[in-house]
């Protein structure tokens, strides 16, 4: 008879649980999950199955369990023999009374302890029962409104938490050692800087950070040429200094945020400690820790670094000062090279003389190109005069060269008043 489905069926009574376990081939895997049946069955296919038989009491502890597929008159059987008591139990020798194993508050009966009353726990070393009981529970759960004791990984023991693993730990073995990152191979940075608890780092005093790998402690960050913090140019992160990028338009760099490229240096500060004519420190006196400073005296300052500050100053005859500074980071202090001789000038020449003499020739110059200018206008004009003078004296010429028109008479140029003689009379 050919089956497309096999289920199996048993007998088993009240007290005893079956659970049946295969890897059905229609689902495809071969991990066995709980199941009484499997669909899809070939031919000639063999299907296997794990049984779980639980006791759940001693109400009937012999039986015969028979199995079989449905509709198929093939049976597996299982005895079935509870045994409810210990052999030891009858022999008074193994049972010990108010034994230390007890903590003295119990029976040791085959390897188990019995609490007197208003004791419990596993060795009887709690005291109460009923409220009491329950009032200690709950100091093992984590959310009073749920029922979990010691997060599942411990159990609860008078009102504490024992955890199950050495790598958990914790009030409520809540916290383990495996589910956050390492520095190190340690977790949390190791037990001084931090712990893990619910697959985060809780960071000790002193310490943040992710993995706890950022301590607050600044005095890393400590300038030795001014006791600031970061010299007051950053701020200190993780023991390093972190230099302001931009204040007031400066930009600091350095270890200690000392130096910047674009402030207003320590050159004034250091050359009032500097004999430039002796070459050598004259700081013995100084009590500023900036100004004890080492000092060499070299021929020709070259290849300076990024972190070199050079500082120029001129004496009274003119000359040029030079010295470099930075800051030596293993004695702690600023090393200062200063060039040997003075960059003066060139003796006999007076600069003032120069400026002198240019804008005389430049005054020079402009007074003859304006009287040049005045002598060409000079020029024009008097040969305009001259031309217009010519032709005045031409036409004068030509009018007395000229006949009389025999049309043209003489304006009358006298003219009477008729009135004037009769006022006469």
């Amino acid at each position: 008879k050919i089956v497309a489905k096999i289920e199996l069926t048993d007998n088993a009574t009240e007290n005893v649980d079956i659970n049946y376990y295969s890897n059905c081939p229609q689902i495809g895997t071969k991990q066995k999950y709980k199941t009484k049946g499997c669909d899809g069955v070939k031919v000639g296919q063999k299907i296997d199955f794990e049984i779980e038989l639980k006791v759940k009491d001693c109400s009937k502890r012999r039986q015969v369990i028979a199995i079989s597929p449905i509709g198929i008159r093939e049976y597996s059987y299982v005895e079935v023999d509870v045994l409810c008591d210990c052999d030891c139990e009858s022999h008074s020798n193994f049972t010990q009374k108010n034994s230390k194993l007890c903590s003295d508050n119990g029976d040791l009966l085959c390897g188990q302890c019995f609490c007197h009353s208003n004791y419990y726990g596993k060795q009887c070393e709690c005291f109460g029962e009923g409220i009491a009981e329950q009032e200690k529970l709950v100091k093992c759960r984590r959310d009073i409104n749920s029922t979990i004791l010691c997060s599942n990984r411990g159990k609860c023991v008078c009102g504490q938490c024992e955890c199950s693993e050495s790598e958990v730990y914790g009030k409520y073995c809540e916290c383990d050692r495996s589910s956050c990152g390492t520095i190190n191979g340690k977790t949390c940075g190791g037990a001084d800087r931090g712990e893990c608890c619910d697959g985060a780092c809780i960071c000790k005093e002193g310490w943040t950070g992710d993995l706890c790998d950022c301590t607050l402690n600044t005095s890393s960050c400590i300038s030795p040429i001014n006791q600031k913090v970061c010299s007051g140019n950053g701020e200190c992160h993780c023991g390093s200094c972190k230099c302001f990028h931009e204040k007031d338009t400066a930009k600091f760099a350095g270890k200690y945020c000392e130096y910047c490229a674009t402030c207003e240096e320590r050159c004034t500060d250091l050359q009032l400690y500097i004999d430039f004519e002796k070459a050598e420190y004259k700081g013995a006196n100084c009590k500023e820790r900036w100004c004890n400073f080492t000092l060499e005296v070299v021929d020709q300052i070259a290849n300076i670094s990024q972190k070199d500050r050079k500082c120029v100053f001129f004496d009274s005859d003119e000359c040029q000062k030079t010295f470099v500074y930075s800051y030596d980071e293993l004695t702690e202090k600023i090393k200062v090279k200063l060039k040997k001789k003075r960059d003066c000038r060139e003796p006999g020449v007076n600069i003032w003389v120069v400026i002198g003499t240019i804008a005389g020739f430049i005054l020079f110059v402009g007074i003859i190109v304006l009287l040049i200018f005045r002598l060409l206008v000079y020029i024009k004009d008097k040969r305009e005069y001259m031309l217009h003078a010519k032709n005045e004296e031409s036409d004068k010429r030509n009018m007395e060269l000229k006949q009389p028109n025999p049309l043209y008479k003489e304006p009358n140029k006298q003219y009477n008043n008729p009135m004037y003689e009769q006022q006469k009379s």
